[in-house]
């Protein structure tokens, strides 16, 4: 999964009421810088692949594609990680 990947499930899991204490060991030790915010699983197989295609590794690239598990989590995600939280783009 990556270094990433367990980047994901920890900010899923902080969202979802956890403790945020993972999540910013996982950031401090990654160059995330920016995250994408999608509705579902499918919405970011389709961004990541679509990268693929062009020949860019986005979690190279500082970038976390981040399934949100529906649209409505979108204020919770942003509080969390945006200028108020761990401060990515």
């Amino acid at each position: 999964m990556g270094d990433m990947g367990a980047f994901r499930d920890a900010v899923t899991a902080w969202a979802a009421g956890g403790g945020g204490e993972r999540v910013r060991e996982l950031a401090a030790g990654l160059p995330v810088r920016v995250a994408v915010l999608l509705e579902g699983p499918s919405d970011a197989a389709a961004v990541n692949a679509l990268a693929g295609r062009r020949g860019r590794d986005l979690a190279a690239e500082g970038v976390c594609v981040l399934p949100m598990g529906g649209a409505m989590s979108v204020g919770r995600f942003a509080e969390l990680l945006g200028p108020s939280g761990l401060g990515l783009r």
